[in-house]
């Protein structure tokens, strides 16, 4: 800006309290020496003009597209989780199913069980053979 237009809009700065103390300072020494700046009249026309200005303004601000993007996010992050979940527990369903077809339990158990004999030092509750004499249990 040029000339007394520069000083028109330091007015407008100093009137919405968004000039700077140099701003302040070259307005100052201008409207001192200025006619045009010293007439009340124009002064008042600036005025009215930047009080205009500020009540038509309106702010929208452009939330919409972050919030959409954060929601997106969100969505395909839940529907990836979900799907991972969903493929580990088909995969244990289809081992375990595996593993119950090939016997593994049986197999297991019978492995452990001379094992748990030699670590228990006394003799099972329930005998797995006939007692001499032909009694069970008592």
């Amino acid at each position: 800006m040029r000339g007394h237009a520069r000083f028109e809009a330091l007015a407008g700065a100093l009137d919405l309290g968004e000039a700077t103390d140099d701003e302040r300072a070259a307005y100052d020494a201008h409207a001192a020496s200025c006619p045009r700046c010293t007439d009340g009249a124009l002064a008042g026309e600036v005025v009215a003009a930047i009080e205009r200005a500020r009540d038509d303004e309106t702010w929208r601000p452009q939330v919409r597209a972050g919030v959409s993007t954060a929601i997106d996010r969100s969505r395909v992050r839940r529907a990836r989780t979900t799907a991972n979940l969903l493929v580990c527990a088909v995969v244990a369903s289809m081992a375990l199913n595996l593993a119950f077809a090939e016997g593994l339990p049986q197999r297991v158990a019978g492995a452990v069980r001379p094992v748990i004999a030699r670590v228990v030092p006394f003799p099972p509750l329930v005998a797995d053979r006939p007692s001499p004499g032909g009694v069970q249990g008592r």
